[in-house]
């Protein structure tokens, strides 16, 4: 018996990893931007931590893959990978203070 991952090729993987990654940006981007009129809303929260979440898992399950199939990346690949990680931690921090605060 397979599971759904094992059984999809590397290419699908990078693709859903990457569509994954992308879909969380984009929902972070509109938590963030529900966030700008209502400050501390719960729902703007919510939707800024499943933006973080999901674009995170998307992010580093790309970078996996990438890895594991030993694809030669430039090296400002890994610089953005890393500022963005950055990016998501100081984000979090900064949105689990206002929920604490709120």
């Amino acid at each position: 018996m397979t599971t759904a991952t094992s059984s999809m090729d590397a290419g699908a993987r990078r693709k859903a990893a990457e569509l994954l990654s992308t879909t969380g940006a984009l929902v972070l981007g509109v938590g963030i931007g529900l966030m700008l009129p209502v400050a501390g809303s719960a729902i703007a929260l919510l939707t800024i931590a499943l933006g973080i979440l999901s674009h995170g898992w998307g992010m580093y399950e790309r970078h996996r893959l990438d890895l594991q199939s030993g694809a030669m990346l430039p090296w400002w690949a890994d610089l953005l990978y890393w500022l963005c990680w950055i990016g998501l931690a100081a984000l979090a921090v900064y949105f689990a203070v206002q929920f604490i605060a709120w």
